[in-house]
């Protein structure tokens, strides 16, 4: 999700709309900005498991590497298991 923010220091927070002119900004007023992720290029399943296990232990989840990239991970170590990933892959 995309979004932009201005917390002012009176604790009020501003939230952006798409083409806002913002103005009057209060000194001390913090921008913060989040910007959703790309879709990618590519096949996901042709991504190195390597970097899909890199990306779990970042952030996404083991289910994700699983239906999204084809990569399977042990839960509790975060170990690629290269059988079950050949196998989902469908090598």
């Amino acid at each position: 999700m995309n979004f932009i923010e201005l917390p002012e220091p009176d604790g009020e927070v501003y939230t952006c709309t798409t083409k806002d002119l913002v103005r009057g900004v209060p000194p001390g007023t913090l921008y913060v900005q989040q910007a959703g992720d790309g879709g990618g290029w590519g096949d996901p399943r042709k991504r190195p498991a390597e970097k899909v296990a890199e990306e779990v232990r970042g952030g996404i989840s083991v289910e994700q590497a699983r239906e999204a990239y084809g990569v399977a991970l042990d839960k509790k170590t975060l170990d690629l298991d290269e059988e079950e990933t050949e196998r989902l892959r469908g090598r």
